[in-house]
């Protein structure tokens, strides 16, 4: 074969930079296998209740869920963390699940007013929904339930309209002008 593996003649002298001999240490072997990436280390509490509020700002409800969802298995009695799987729940319409995630929340923080008013315009929206021209007893027993929350979000902050304003709706859905 007249050309040597690296394309020059056998004639030509390959120039070498480092001088070669017998007392030059043995060049370290590398090793080329693919390389395995650390195992990330599990996100603490507060990192997934800020990841999840950051996801909900953009509306990444599924990213929301999941973060919530690791952050319930680490405390299962995190009141925000129920707060924020209500809101998620509200958005996907599920209302029945949001008022449980709400209550939960609730449950945990009785002096959470966002939760509160939360819960107050789900029993609202529900009472919206069965409204179909006629006063039924369950609607009026939504309306009777947002009202309740709504009062206790005033006894909470009692200088914040939001609650007025919805317990105002709902006095007046059920009828109730002289409140």
């Amino acid at each position: 074969d007249p050309f040597r593996m690296d394309g020059t003649p056998p004639d030509t002298k390959i120039l070498s930079i480092v001088p070669i001999s017998d007392d030059m240490p043995e060049t370290p072997e590398v090793n080329l296998a693919p390389q395995v990436p650390p195992t990330p280390k599990p996100l603490g509490l507060d990192d997934l209740m800020a990841r999840a509020e950051d996801a909900l700002a953009i509306n990444d409800l599924s990213e929301v869920q999941s973060l919530i969802g690791q952050a319930l298995a680490l405390d299962g009695n995190h009141y925000k963390a129920h707060y924020l799987q209500g809101r998620v729940h509200f958005d996907n319409r599920r209302l029945n699940d949001a008022i449980q995630s709400y209550s939960a929340a609730i449950k945990q923080n009785p002096g959470h007013k966002e939760s509160h008013i939360s819960l107050g315009f789900c029993y609202q929206t529900l009472g919206e929904k069965s409204l179909q021209g006629e006063d039924s007893e369950q609607t009026k027993a939504y309306f009777r339930k947002a009202a309740l929350e709504y009062e206790e979000a005033t006894k909470i902050i009692p200088d914040n309209f939001e609650e007025y304003y919805g317990l105002g709706l709902m006095y007046a859905r059920l009828r109730n002008y002289a409140e």
